[in-house]
């Protein structure tokens, strides 16, 4: 029975793992509303849009505007998008002499996208950021404000459709007491890492925000996982301009760029994967194998309490490394360069 119940457990895993990769390249279901034509070719047409319009929703996503640019220019889209195509979906479909309606959804395989870009040379990200607070104090000709109900950028909507994850705070007097307005002037590292911490993240970009008359200018920083602020940019908009969903493209734009894979650098690694029964090194390999990352993963030596695997993966360890501790499995390379892995940090 013991063995049964482990078997679905690990079915379990790596459909829930596979959830989790390819929500990414989720796409949506587009409109199709045809009136006085002939059905049959309207529709054709129709869903030949979609397909081209589906693909383009997922490459938006994990490509840098540049990089789609230049596969654009490589590559025949009307051709190429019928050889990634898993499926078509047609839902709430109707059919009358002279109108057709229906909802209709693409879903594409996902290793042929990853595989065109490999096969182009494009470089790409299949994943979310961790979570990061955005800390924001603005500063005008009329008042200051920092983490209060009253700071105008707050106010602002933001879309988050992309892949950076933003928390924004709550603006309570708890925040204001840990994180003043000087506070964040200053960068406090001090009171920053004690606000994160309140909102359980490591990361944050903090925002000095100059109101003019005519335009925004903002200083953007970063509280990264090694405790230090760092510099990202400084950056303008217009007044007018939709200062919120502007200034999350422009981090979401940060994030991709700095985390791609790059589809140009293959590296192995011998490790060892350490675990103490069944379930948790078949838990390690399942997320493993499901990171688009990961070229291959090749059990070499079986022992009591450790594996030894050899990995080959696309791009940098550091950002195979990030992936990992998504789902608390932690990759580390000890003094003498040996690789580790394990779900104890």
């Amino acid at each position: 029975m013991k063995k049964y119940i482990l078997i679905f457990i690990i079915i379990l895993l790596n459909n829930f793992s596979l959830y989790g990769s390819s929500i990414i390249y989720e796409t949506n279901f587009y409109k199709i509303d045809i009136n006085d034509e002939f059905i049959d070719d309207g529709k054709k047409r129709e869903i030949e849009k979609i397909k081209i319009l589906s693909l383009y929703d997922i490459l938006n996503n994990i490509l840098i505007e540049e990089d789609l640019n230049r596969l654009k220019k490589i590559i025949n889209f009307d051709v190429e998008v019928n050889f990634l195509i898993k499926n078509i979906i047609i839902e709430n479909e109707f059919i009358g002499e002279k109108k057709y309606s229906a909802d209709v959804k693409i879903n594409f395989e996902i290793n042929e996208i990853i595989n065109l870009l490999r096969n182009n040379n494009i470089n790409y990200i299949d994943s979310f950021s961790p979570n990061h607070l955005l800390i924001v104090a603005v500063t005008s000709d009329l008042l200051n404000e920092g983490l209060s109900l009253n700071n105008s950028f707050y106010k602002k909507k933001i879309n988050q459709l992309g892949l950076i994850k933003l928390i924004v705070p709550k603006l309570s007097t708890n925040d204001r007491f840990l994180l003043s307005y000087d506070k964040i002037i200053k960068k406090d590292l001090n009171a920053i890492n004690k606000l994160s911490r309140k909102y359980n993240t490591e990361k944050a970009f903090i925002i000095l925000l100059n109101d003019l008359k005519n335009k925004v200018i903002l200083d953007i920083s970063i509280l990264d996982s090694l405790n230090s602020t760092n510099n990202i940019d400084t950056v303008t908009f217009n007044n007018n301009e939709d200062l919120g969903n502007n200034l999350y493209a422009y981090l979401n734009y940060w994030w991709k760029k700095n985390n791609l894979i790059e589809n140009s650098i293959i590296k192995s690694k011998s490790c060892l994967i350490k675990n103490s029964n069944l379930y948790e090194v078949t838990f390690i390999n399942s997320k493993l194998n499901t990171i688009s990352q990961v070229k291959s993963n090749s059990l070499k030596q079986i022992s009591l309490g450790y594996n030894i695997n050899e990995i080959m993966f696309f791009g940098k360890l550091s950002k195979l490394i990030l992936k990992l501790s998504k789902y608390n499995i932690y990759l580390t390379v000890d003094d003498k360069k040996n690789c580790i892995i394990s779900t104890i940090k």
